[in-house]
């Protein structure tokens, strides 16, 4: 859990260039900042729990194209009036409580048994 939460940071940095490049005025700083982290983070438990789930990256590739195109989709320029933040804020409202629905209530196996991961061990000494 700890691993996803870090994740969804680094993930929120990468984003961070293009969201400050639009930036022009100081106050916004602070809500573009809380909003790239919230939505990332929310969106990280979505995706790690599809990519522990599954053993392979492409069903979250596909949720995080996914997502993308719904982005767009709530954009201001496709005739949709919401700004850059309240994206954001629907972004979160909905992958935030889906990916605690998905940890609760289908969690992940946590590796294998203890007498699994253990090799027999023989008493003779090894030559």
């Amino acid at each position: 859990m700890r691993g996803i939460f870090l994740l969804g940071i680094v993930w929120s940095a990468f984003h961070l260039l293009g969201d400050f490049a639009k930036t022009t005025e100081d106050y916004q700083v602070f809500s573009v900042l809380t909003s790239r982290l919230s939505s990332c983070i929310a969106m990280s438990y979505v995706f790690g729990w599809l990519t522990l789930r599954s053993g392979s990256i492409w069903p979250a590739a596909l949720a995080h194209g996914l997502s993308n195109v719904w982005a767009l989709a709530l954009q201001p320029s496709l005739g949709v009036q919401l700004s850059a933040l309240s994206t954001r804020i629907i972004i979160v409202i909905c992958w935030g409580p889906l990916g605690v629905l998905l940890f609760r209530f289908w969690p992940l196996s946590i590796g294998m048994e203890v007498s699994d991961q253990v090799t027999s061990v023989g008493t003779e000494p090894m030559v």
